[in-house]
């Protein structure tokens, strides 16, 4: 799987400065606009306002998503063989997931990343193909209105986020057109606030000074809130925080270059807990290795290379052999 690259500092510290503000300034035309982060009682106000939507579509008789697969499958502009090719790729990546799970070979893991990533592709070419076909549906009638009503949410007039910037009336008479535009343009302007930038940040420099000072029984006290009042991004960031470091300060041999991107920090404690076993195995040095690793694996796995020892050679040491001396070289 194509490695990420790590934002630069500076990324970061836009980032975690929004997250503390609680807002995102962007320019629209001659305007600032103060984008407010959700929090849950937003996203209530989101699904609520969706539901609403798609009731009422369907009440006047919009299809569902189902409904138009199967008519288009029924003319003959999908197949039930297309179909059949996403359920069969998604239970794919699926079962390449549940076999990740179980492998502790560094080389192995690598390689199925690039199988998960060759597999999310193909099923992404097929569910875009899919969604192209379907113009208008209760579902996607109501996902667009709920765009436009999430800018009505989150835009303010100041930074105190004490004034929508739409008063609701006026809000309703902005063209389509226009609204479509300030989507995009709200969703240009919180980018940077992308969960992989928010993870990145919970184990850098510009953000472990704070979490160094308050450490992880405290770091809840980084905003100075009550705790239901916090945004998403800020949810995400102290959650983040806490497992990763967890992993940083009680997992032994992380290979330094590993410890600054945390989805390769999760995979290693993930890959961790399955070896702990072949690790408390291997500190007998009784010749055990795992099949299919290499000696880069197994350092990699934190077992050592010293535990290459061969039975005739265990056998001087020990004097006699067991059935379950035996066992360990298999």
């Amino acid at each position: 799987m194509k490695k990420k690259n790590a934002p630069k500092d500076e990324t970061l510290r836009k980032v975690l400065s929004e997250i503390i503000d609680g807002y995102t300034k962007i320019e629209y035309g001659q305007e600032s606009i103060f984008v407010k982060h959700f929090c849950n009682e937003d996203q209530y106000l989101l699904e609520d306002n969706y539901q609403q939507i798609y009731d009422s579509a369907r009440d006047k008789g919009l299809p569902t998503e189902r409904e138009t697969l199967d008519l288009l499958i029924e003319e003959g502009v999908w197949s039930e063989k297309e179909e059949g090719e996403i359920s069969e790729m998604e239970n794919y990546i699926s079962n390449l997931f549940d076999t990740k799970k179980n492998l502790i070979i560094p080389s192995q893991i690598e390689n199925i990343n690039k199988d998960i990533e060759e597999g999310q592709k193909k099923l992404n070419d097929l569910t875009s193909k899919r969604a192209s076909l379907f113009t208008s549906t209760c579902e996607s009638y109501a996902k667009n209105k709920n765009n436009d009503f999430s800018i009505y949410l989150s835009f303010y007039k100041s930074e105190n986020l004490n004034k929508k910037f739409f008063e609701w009336e006026d809000f309703c008479e902005i063209p389509k057109a226009k609204l479509q535009e300030m989507f995009i343009k709200y969703l240009e302007g919180i980018g940077h606030l992308s969960i992989d930038n928010i993870k990145y940040l919970a184990i850098s420099n510009v953000f472990s000074i704070y979490y160094n000072v308050l450490g992880q029984k405290n770091i809840y006290k980084f905003f100075d809130k009550k705790i239901y009042e916090h945004s998403y991004y800020q949810l995400n960031l102290l959650n983040y925080a806490k497992i990763l470091n967890s992993i940083i300060e009680n997992i032994e041999k992380i290979p330094e270059n590993i410890k600054q991107d945390p989805d390769e920090l999760l995979s290693f404690a993930e890959s961790q807990k399955r070896n702990e076993k072949v690790k408390e195995r291997s500190k007998d040095k009784q010749g055990f290795s795992v099949m299919g690793a290499t000696k880069k694996d197994m350092g990699e796995m934190g077992i050592s290379e010293e535990t290459d020892v061969n039975p005739f050679d265990l056998a001087k040491k020990k004097g006699a052999l067991t059935i379950e001396d035996f066992q360990n070289f298999s």
